[in-house]
């Protein structure tokens, strides 16, 4: 928030940085501000891994923040298993089904860990399609750790994903 101080003593406040969360996923969390010998702010992002660059005088570049926000806010909206026969989906889901149980998936995303809620899986074909899923899981964003999966491995598991979770 921006605090503007009045000459009448009326505090009023306004929205300084906004996007970090979208229809109530978040998809970013600013943590540390800095400024710059260039007069910007800095502002690191420890879900994302970014930090973004505020100049006083410079267009907007983007309203959203963070490549996980444009992802949603580009949200697919055909079914991300087109295209695919029934057996390669069964094959693919069993095999997916194992990755997930295997790197224990449910701890953060059925059960929560420690004090944190489960992060929720909720309607992932209105987020993503196959190939942005299989990017994300490439290069997840924190706090999901990276899993050394191929590309075979990352595809057998979007597809349980997607029918699991969608």
């Amino acid at each position: 928030m921006t605090l503007f101080f009045g000459e009448d003593d009326v505090i009023r406040q306004e929205p300084f940085l906004t996007g970090f969360e979208i229809d109530e996923d978040v998809v970013g969390r600013p943590v540390g501000l800095a400024f710059g010998r260039d007069g910007a702010l800095y502002i690191a992002d420890d879900y994302t891994g970014v930090v973004y660059r505020v100049a006083y005088g410079e267009a907007p570049k983007a309203r959203v923040a963070g490549p996980a926000a444009a992802a949603a806010k580009a949200a697919p909206q055909a079914n991300p298993l087109d295209g695919l026969a029934t057996h390669e989906i069964i094959r693919a889901a069993a095999a997916g089904a194992t990755l997930w149980t295997d790197s224990d998936c449910a701890s953060c995303h059925l059960r929560g860990e420690e004090n944190s809620p489960p992060r929720l899986l909720g309607a992932l074909g209105a987020k993503f399609d196959r190939a942005g899923l299989d990017a994300f899981l490439q290069a997840p964003q924190p706090p999901m750790p990276l899993y050394p999966f191929t590309a075979t491995q990352r595809r057998n598991l979007s597809i349980y994903l997607f029918t699991r979770f969608r």
